[in-house]
């Protein structure tokens, strides 16, 4: 019996160590896949598990999904330098604009997520040209789910509050409007009308000196062939000069650009929305 006992106690023993090593490694386990999620280095917590002393860990399966983990968030890092350095040599050539004498806020995006979510990148590409300082960036106002009344709103509130005066304006504008109503050709008009109204505003304040209005690409929610029409010929007919970005042409053959959701710009899209400005900027020379 003693013999027995001897028997379960150092089988109990060594059961409660095994399962002490396995929770602790299912929990490192979890730990690194909370930390890809965060955009933790799962050096981090490699590091940590030595700190502890806990050296009757095996490590090898929690080192081998590391370091997959680790070159992977390496060669995402890579690609998007890439896609920098690409863009880098063809949206710098600033050589031959003259110096506009525009100020960062004296630059203001508004618009809906379209807008908003493009303005960090249209900020990076005017520091890559050496337009802005690196502590500098254009004023952005625009707001997800933002209808037209809501944007020219972000206009009048910023001048307002901020007495600022405002010589270049990026926007966008209408697909929320329109998509709410199941894109009624009323809403549409109502869109377009209000559009006219905010660039007829903007010429009688006298300080803008150019729009820049990008239109949707053809996703779920934008209607953009309601919209494509008026809203050109808006541009062309103001009186403050108004520059009309496509971005549909831009969408075509990357499905990449648009999230998830079908609705709003992936990060991808943000980006290519913010080059596509940025392009009509250095061809016309706007805030060089």
């Amino acid at each position: 019996m003693e013999s027995i006992g001897i028997f379960l106690r150092k089988n109990i023993t060594l059961f409660m160590m095994e399962l002490r090593q396995t929770l602790i490694h299912l929990m490192m386990c979890l730990l690194s896949l909370a930390a890809l999620r965060c955009g933790v280095s799962t050096n981090i917590l490699t590091t940590a598990s030595k700190d502890t002393g806990d050296s009757d860990i095996d490590d090898s399966d929690t080192d081998d999904s590391d370091s997959g983990a680790v070159s992977e968030e390496t060669d995402s890092h890579t690609q998007s330098d890439e896609v920098i350095d690409d863009s880098e040599s063809a949206l710098t050539d600033t050589e031959t604009c003259a110096d506009s004498g525009v100020l960062p806020q004296e630059v203001l995006l508004i618009g809906d997520s379209w807008i908003s979510v493009a303005c960090a990148d249209l900020g990076n590409n005017a520091r890559r040209a050496d337009v802005l300082d690196v502590n500098e960036d254009y004023v952005c106002r625009a707001a997800f789910g933002a209808t037209m009344d809501k944007i020219v709103l972000q206009y009048e509130q910023y001048v307002a509050l901020n007495n600022a005066s405002v010589k270049v304006v990026v926007m966008n504008g209408g697909a929320v409007d329109t998509y709410g109503t199941l894109g009624t050709q009323d809403s549409v008009n109502n869109v377009v009308n209000m559009f006219q109204d905010f660039l007829t505003y903007l010429q009688s304040e006298g300080t803008v000196t150019h729009v820049i209005y990008a239109l949707y690409a053809n996703v779920l929610l934008p209607p953009y062939a309601d919209l494509e029409t008026p809203m050109r010929d808006a541009c062309i007919a103001s009186e403050v000069p108004c520059h009309f970005v496509e971005l549909q042409p831009v969408w075509e053959s990357n499905p990449g650009y648009t999230s998830y959701d079908g609705i709003n710009p992936s990060a991808e899209g943000a980006t290519a929305i913010a080059d596509a400005i940025w392009k009509r900027m250095t061809e016309q020379c706007i805030a060089q």
